[in-house]
């Protein structure tokens, strides 16, 4: 006498197989964590300290989270060109760009972006906002990555 297997005999063993692949993916979730490059604390406090210095050399005196936007280019020019004066290490890659919501902010055909070319890796990122008049009334981000 024969059996066949039949389309619950199917499902089952489908179910049980995605059950059981989900289920060790649940209990080891750094299984694939040796393939990822890890984030340095060092990395972690350049990225604060680049949009800090960023920040507080444009901002407009009296306006709290308020920066000029010729003052935030020529700062963020100043430190790309110019790195190891405000203390990052030249074999550290950084990127600062000024983001809306339709992307990097742009005046006059400058755009708010400098750096080393950010090429999706993994990052120490860190992000602020900030009001530029006449160009972002509502809130940019300031989006600083070291890597």
């Amino acid at each position: 006498m024969t059996r066949g297997q039949t389309v619950t005999d199917y499902l089952l063993g489908i179910v049980l197989l995605l059950l059981s692949v989900t289920i060790v993916f649940g209990y080891f979730p750094g299984l694939f964590q040796p393939f990822e490059e890890n984030v340095e604390d060092e990395e972690r406090v350049m990225a604060d300290n680049l949009a800090a210095e960023l920040i507080d050399n444009s901002t407009i005196p009296g306006m709290q989270q308020t920066a000029s936007f010729n003052a935030l280019n020529r700062t963020i020019d100043t430190v790309a060109n110019d790195s190891t004066g405000v203390g990052v290490p030249e074999w550290l890659r950084w990127n600062a760009t000024v983001q809306n919501e339709t992307g990097v902010v742009e005046s006059g055909g400058v755009t708010l972006a400098n750096g080393s070319v950010w090429n999706g890796r993994q990052t120490a990122s860190v992000v602020r906002f900030v009001r530029i008049p006449s160009v972002c009334e509502n809130g940019c981000r300031l989006v600083v990555r070291v890597w």
